[in-house]
């Protein structure tokens, strides 16, 4: 992995200041992370931190820039980004979540194939009418990151460790009693694949959220706002896709949701935390599936 100091001699100075208040603002999303008691500071300092921002050409990959932990910022060849690391935390610069039509149906055709852009047009139904600069606010993206690995530091991706069946019986038993999700006939639990990504994303979500609430509590309201898009979009699916099809031109079919893990963390984050009303006991339940 190639590395070399980043400073205002090797990069345009508007770009610099960016990068470096991205820098300094994941810095302070750690220490509110350690000041909300949702994660430990010696964790947290074990994690390396990056972040990727200006393509390096169109259609290319990003560039992609190494938080130091004096808060200086080093750009490294990272062409293979590791997937499912437990020391590594990924995230966007934060003008990118600035950009422009981010929720757009066209967006990210530059470096997703069609498939996944479609995948993408469907589950974005699930949060176009919500407050989006709270959902994707730079600080709660961070958050979610950093809990994907917690979530791989206690149960690897690449690995045996995961009870596949405990889950896949547990959440069912879950969705099979649900008051809400038990009413919801345009979304077939089974084709969900229950694997371990889908287990990551639940266990994401749920920090994430816990995170939100605990940084302010009135992002209660916005949570529950978004959770009846949820709901409203899972009971509606069916007529949504065809008004996409529409749209679009394009058969958008409804089972595109199954393909993104998302889109499934999506739908039990509520009932979770209905269940177990307590953060703590809704962490223990999800590790509760390592072998």
């Amino acid at each position: 992995m190639k590395e070399k100091s980043l400073n205002q001699e090797n990069l345009e100075e508007d770009k610099f200041l960016e990068y470096q208040e991205t820098s300094l603002l994941i810095e302070n999303v750690k220490e509110e992370a350690v000041k909300a008691e949702i994660f430990d500071k010696s964790f947290l300092n074990d994690l390396n931190f990056h972040f990727m921002a200006d393509f390096k050409k169109e259609g290319d990959n990003f560039n992609t820039y190494e938080v130091k932990s004096d808060g200086s910022m080093e750009i490294i060849d990272d062409e293979n980004m590791p997937i499912g690391s437990d020391k590594d935390v990924y995230v966007f610069s934060k003008s990118f979540y600035k950009i422009d039509g981010w929720l757009s149906d066209d967006f990210g055709k530059e470096f997703y194939n069609k498939e996944e852009l479609n995948e993408r047009i469907i589950s974005k139904s699930f949060i176009e009418n919500t407050d989006f600069n709270l959902l994707y606010s730079f600080d709660s993206i961070v958050a979610h990151e950093i809990a994907h690995a917690k979530s791989f530091g206690l149960i690897p991706l690449k690995s045996d460790n995961f009870n596949h069946n405990k889950f896949e019986n547990q959440i069912k038993e879950i969705i099979k009693n649900d008051l809400i999700l038990q009413k919801i006939n345009d979304v077939d639990f089974n084709k969900y694949f229950f694997n371990i990504r889908e287990w990551s994303e639940i266990y994401a979500l749920l920090y994430q959220r816990e995170f939100l609430r605990r940084k302010d509590s009135s992002n209660e309201i916005k949570i529950k706002e978004w959770d009846n898009r949820i709901f409203y979009v899972a009971d509606n699916l069916n007529a949504i896709a065809k008004e996409k099809s529409e749209k679009l031109n394009k058969d958008m079919k409804p089972n595109l949701i199954y393909g993104d893990c998302h889109t499934f963390s999506y739908l039990l984050a509520n009932p979770l935390e209905r269940k177990f009303e307590n953060f703590d006991d809704r962490i223990k339940f999800l590790e509760s599936f390592k072998k």
